[in-house]
């Protein structure tokens, strides 16, 4: 048994700063362990987080101090004072995973991201370990839902956290034309093929030395740096106008009526009137609806890298049928090739697909239904991390 202080931001309404922290934080409470909470201070100073969290270190006593996303302040914190620092790394992209301090001894890391672990142990990163999310709703069977999903060409869009991109010029204005321009074109050329696919250590010598020499990160080396662009600008992007071009083909093959979204932003399609609805609605539904539908279609925000996200892992809880970007994290195993997308077109290729193909439409979404109930919940995450340390 051991003495944890999670450290997260509850509101009156019991929500944490990430979609997962209530789920985790109550499976750790009811855990064998013994399990304080401590309120994350936010817009504050050095010297002001510390005199906020070293009073409860104090009183407390803890092993480890236990995080969702990792926290320089804290792993620094919990060197001073000879504690174990426990993060649960969920945004991949997160530029704070560039802090050298991500190599500390006391760190005992887990992460949602695989391309991000490779990154991290590439760079000399121990104590690093994989382990996924998982559903925050109960899990259900597709009998449930009470549906007939014959002929269901209905289509729910979740596009979590899209927003029209900025182009490198804009934002890395030191850099010459040339490199630019190179930047800018690798950027559209992810937006159409949503492939993971390596790009600092690819670029020619000019643009690698321009973004070195114009944009040096102090105290720390040419690879973080490295790892700090490539995540911010050269990601795979879903941003707004690649969302309306699946919206435009998905319109194509159903009707407008047939169509919902689950988003953060407003989207418009010229002529069509898109049934809306918001994505906290839809979160405060929770993921109801997910399962009445034939398709979701899941897009993520960047930060969360390769991650298979809490709304992936919630909607086919809910029983729902999942579409999702190529280059996410394969947890559905051999499921995955199947309910993966590169493009626009090719996600409505697999939708024309099995609206002609019934059985093996019912037959995948049973498979994937039946995936998720033999990976089971954050009570088997939770045992899986405790057992790690």
């Amino acid at each position: 048994m051991f003495k944890i202080l999670f450290v997260d931001k509850f509101d009156k309404d019991g929500r944490g700063l990430h979609a997962c922290s209530a789920a985790v934080y109550k499976e750790l409470a009811e855990s064998d362990n013994q399990v304080l909470y401590a309120d994350l201070p936010t817009d504050v100073t050095d010297e002001e987080f510390i005199a906020a969290i070293l009073p409860m270190i104090k009183d407390f006593s803890p092993e480890y101090i236990m995080t969702i996303n990792y926290y320089p302040r804290l792993s620094l914190i919990c060197g001073a004072t000879q504690k174990k620092y426990i993060s649960w790394i969920i945004d991949g992209n997160d530029l704070e995973l560039c802090d050298p301090g991500i190599r500390n001894d006391w760190n005992r890391l887990f992460i949602t991201d695989k391309a991000a672990l490779n990154r991290l142990e590439r760079k000399g990163v121990k104590n690093i370990e994989y382990l996924p999310l998982a559903p925050t709703i109960p899990i259900k069977t597709i009998s449930d839902n009470g549906i007939d999903y014959t002929n269901n060409k209905r289509v729910l869009f979740w596009a979590d956290g899209i927003r029209a991109e900025k182009s490198v010029s804009g934002i890395m204005n030191m850099l010459k034309d040339s490199s630019k321009g190179y930047l800018d074109a690798c950027v559209e050329c992810r937006k159409s093929d949503l492939v993971l696919k390596p790009l600092y250590e690819y670029l020619p010598d000019y643009v690698r030395d321009d973004i070195t020499g114009n944009y040096p990160i102090e105290h720390t080396d040419p690879s973080d740096e490295a790892y700090k662009y490539d995540c911010m600008y050269f990601y795979p992007h879903i941003d707004e106008s690649l969302a309306i071009k699946c919206l435009r083909e998905i319109s194509n093959i159903v009707t407008a009526e047939e169509i919902c979204i689950a988003s953060d932003v407003e989207i418009l399609l010229e002529g069509n009137k898109l049934t809306k609805k918001t994505y906290m609605e839809a979160v405060n539904d929770n993921y109801k609806h997910a399962g009445e539908y034939g398709f979701n279609v899941c897009i993520s925000n960047y930060m969360n890298g390769t991650t298979f996200t809490q709304d992936m892992w919630n909607i086919i809880a809910s029983g729902g049928f999942i579409f999702v970007p190529d280059y996410l994290d394969d947890v559905l195993s051999d499921l995955s090739a199947r309910v993966k997308f590169r493009h626009a077109r090719k996600l409505v290729t697999k939708i024309i697909y099995y609206i002609e193909h019934e059985k093996e439409y019912i037959d995948l979404r049973q498979e994937i239904n039946d995936r998720v109930h033999n990976i089971g919940g954050y009570d088997s995450r939770i045992s899986t991390l405790i057992s790690k340390l």
